[in-house]
This record gives C-alpha cells, structure tokens and sequence, in this order.
C-alpha cells in the first residue's frame, strides 16, 4: 500500500512539472498575446468582430471573449 501512494505522489508531482514546462515553453500569454497552446485549447471564434467591436466600445478584446465562452 505504501508503494501505491509513494508512485501516485510520483506521478502527481511529474505530471505538475510536465505541466509547468508545457505552460513556461508554449508562452504563457501575457502581453505578448496567447501562445500556440492557449489558442488550441481555446479557438477564439469571431475573433474580426470581437476586436471590431471591443475597439468600438473602448473594452479589452480578453474581457470580451471570456463574457462570450461563460455565456
């Protein structure tokens, strides 16, 4: 029993690093924009007309989009 839990630790904290690595090396975002693996993980649809209009209306183009995905 003790070996099951000390190779799920293993695997949780490998997987953590796996993920910290995908996230630092795809470019975490910021102001340079989304790296490749934001924008496959989230497809930004109608992306012309979201910028057109967050232009327009003075809003970040991000603020819209997010209001656009929880609706």
């Amino acid at each position: 029993m003790r070996r099951l839990l000390l190779v799920g630790a293993a695997v949780l904290v490998l997987a953590g690093v796996a993920g910290a690595a995908v996230w630092l090396w795809a470019g975490a975002g910021g102001a340079h924009g989304a790296g490749w693996y934001t924008r496959a993980m989230y497809p930004l649809k109608y992306d012309d007309a979201i910028r057109a209009s967050s232009r327009h209306n003075d809003l970040d183009p991000a603020l819209v989009a997010a209001v656009i995905y929880a609706e």
